[in-house]
């Protein structure tokens, strides 16, 4: 299981990166737009601010501003997982496992906030949530 550091600071401005699974996918860039509901609908029920974030086909960064009294960015995340993975899989989308999630080729995503994880991620051993399969694991440990 990956060690990473998480910012505990209620109102906090944190910087992230989240993988998919497939490294060599393209399907934030091809289904922007059910990421970017996905992103809507959780900033409808968990607000936070934008400051920053960058789309590329198989990973993302973010710079996001909690809340006052707020620390939580990782439910945040989990939410727009989820929502993205549900989103997906109502347009037809069918995200296929790596048959080898510990290989070099195609390994585990990792989300990672302001540290970089020190040990290997494995993502299919932290949930068997629908998100797990695109964007990594749902729920950080």
């Amino acid at each position: 299981m990956s060690c990473y550091k998480r910012p505990k600071s209620p109102g906090a401005c944190v910087f992230f990166t989240v993988n998919l699974v497939d490294r060599g996918a393209d399907t934030l860039v091809r289904h922007v737009d059910v990421l970017r509901q996905a992103v809507a609908v959780t900033r409808a029920t968990r607000p936070f601010g934008i400051d920053a974030w960058v789309v590329l086909p198989d990973h993302m960064h973010c710079v996001w501003t909690l809340p006052k009294g707020d620390a939580d960015f990782a439910g945040r995340m989990a939410s727009i997982k989820a929502q993205f993975s549900i989103g997906l899989r109502r347009s037809g989308f069918s995200p296929t496992l790596n048959p080898n999630p510990h290989g070099a080729v195609g390994g585990a995503a990792e989300s990672r906030a302001e540290a970089r994880p020190t040990g290997p991620g494995t993502p299919g051993e932290r949930s068997g949530h629908p998100a797990t399969a695109v964007l990594g694991a749902s729920h950080p440990r």
